[in-house]
């Protein structure tokens, strides 16, 4: 939610903000990404014959124009990395044969 109301605010601003501001940070911020998108939207481009470079410039881009993804998907590969932890703690599973 914070994303989309820096680029909101980004987008509505009517004057430059005061130098130092919380509003000048988050401006900043946009713009920077906004250029960063920008650029790996040109590789992409660029690469279109190099199926393997594209993909590459592609994962690239996603983080840079969803960069809240990568928080959530590193949020996912944390928890799954504790309940691993945790069932590997516990040992093997023994399993008895019922006749």
């Amino acid at each position: 939610m914070g994303w989309h109301r820096a680029n909101l605010l980004f987008d509505t601003i009517g004057e430059p903000p005061e130098p130092g501001s919380l509003r000048e940070a988050a401006c900043v911020v946009v713009q920077r990404y906004r250029w960063e998108q920008e650029y790996y939207k040109t590789c992409v481009l660029a690469a279109a014959g190099d199926k393997s470079a594209q993909q590459e410039f592609l994962g690239e881009y996603r983080s840079a124009l969803l960069p809240f993804l990568t928080d959530i998907k590193k949020q996912v590969e944390g928890r799954m990395q504790t309940a691993m932890t945790r069932a590997f703690a516990q040992g093997p599973i023994r399993i008895r044969r019922t006749e």
